[in-house]
């Protein structure tokens, strides 16, 4: 196991809904400098890495979608079957945290919500891990959280509210 002590001590502090001190991209290009390429490359491949940590978060991620599907197929009366993933752990607890944001009153709400749900698992598989990997993987996706906030505040509100009301 690598330890990347300055490296990591030298990312800026991240808290959610933060504006994002550094772009994603940014830290690709820094982490290039300071980790293996075999490394860089599970940072660089988040979604598709076999890495341990990078699965439990899929894990987690695929099971939170499975759950809102089965919630909105139901309040649609349509079978939800045909868009679930297979192999998905039947968590009851996401489905609490899946119908706690469906009962949100906002759709921006209910994202905020489910982001600060996505933030606090990753903030659970960071546990014990300082300086390695694992602590550059969760980073990489609170970065992607962060990013995607950035977007939504910086979006165009009023072109988006003409293009809602306009889709009839």
């Amino acid at each position: 196991m690598r330890f990347y002590e300055y490296f990591i001590s030298s990312l800026p502090f991240l808290s959610f809904l933060m504006p994002t001190p550094l772009s994603y991209e940014k830290f690709l290009e820094e982490s290039s400098r300071f980790i293996p390429e075999k490394e860089h490359k599970v940072l660089k491949s988040l979604s598709v890495s076999q890495h341990y940590l990078e699965k439990k978060y899929r894990l987690f991620e695929d099971s939170l979608r499975n759950q809102l599907v089965l919630l909105r197929a139901q309040g649609l009366g349509k079978d939800a079957l045909k868009y679930l993933h297979t192999g998905i752990d039947d968590d009851a607890q996401l489905s609490l945290v899946a119908s706690h944001a469906m009962r949100q009153l906002s759709i921006l709400e209910a994202e905020i919500f489910l982001d600060k749900q996505r933030w606090e698992k990753l903030d659970e598989l960071l546990q014990g891990h300082f300086f390695d990997l694992e602590f550059l993987i969760v980073y990489a996706h609170k970065l992607l959280i962060l990013e995607r906030w950035e977007k939504i505040r910086s979006a165009d509100k009023q072109l988006l509210w003409d293009n809602l009301l306009s889709f009839n």
